[in-house]
């Protein structure tokens, strides 16, 4: 059985799952649908296998040990995993002069864009960051008698995730 599916890069999908015993090799079938009729086939010598995909899209694993002349098991159970790039959970923190947001890294975007308001005014951008394994940004605040208020997107290329839900400080 497959034990997981996760996005690891930008176009890299790593899946892994339980080794078996007397295995030659194993078969990764790959779809991007259940009953894709033109899958891609990987065989590999290990229990895990990384694969290059394309964002946006939804792709769909199964796998089958390889006992060579004594044949090939059933395949898995079908575990899938789509490429689009998630909204974020942002939460902020007050202290003295300085608000400070964290969110939950993802190591395949390309980075973040932050946006802020004060009080009812509209959103501004106010940093891109470029690192994708940051996961806290400082913001120094100047006025202290308004509400500030930040939402965040994550970013590859030119595709940005969904806005995050907008937190007020």
């Amino acid at each position: 059985e497959i034990t997981d599916v996760q996005w690891t890069d930008t176009n890299k999908i790593t899946v892994t799952w339980q080794p078996l015993e007397n295995v030659e090799s194993y078969d990764l079938w790959m779809g991007l649908s259940m009953f894709d009729s033109n899958p891609r086939l990987i065989s590999v010598n290990e229990n895990r296998a990384v694969v290059e995909v394309e964002l946006g899209k939804e792709y769909y694993f199964k796998v089958r040990a390889n006992y060579g002349s004594q044949g090939v098991s059933e395949y898995s159970t079908i575990e899938h995993l789509e490429t689009n790039i998630p909204e974020l959970a942002l939460s902020a923190t007050e202290d003295k002069n300085a608000i400070t947001l964290s969110w939950d890294s993802r190591p395949y975007v390309d980075g973040y864009m932050i946006y802020r308001s004060k009080n009812d005014e509209e959103f501004t951008h106010l940093t891109t960051i470029t690192e994708p394994e940051t996961s806290s940004y400082i913001d120094v605040i100047d006025e202290f008698e308004c509400t500030y208020n930040y939402y965040i997107c994550a970013y590859i290329g030119y595709e940005l995730s969904p806005i995050s839900k907008i937190v007020s400080l």
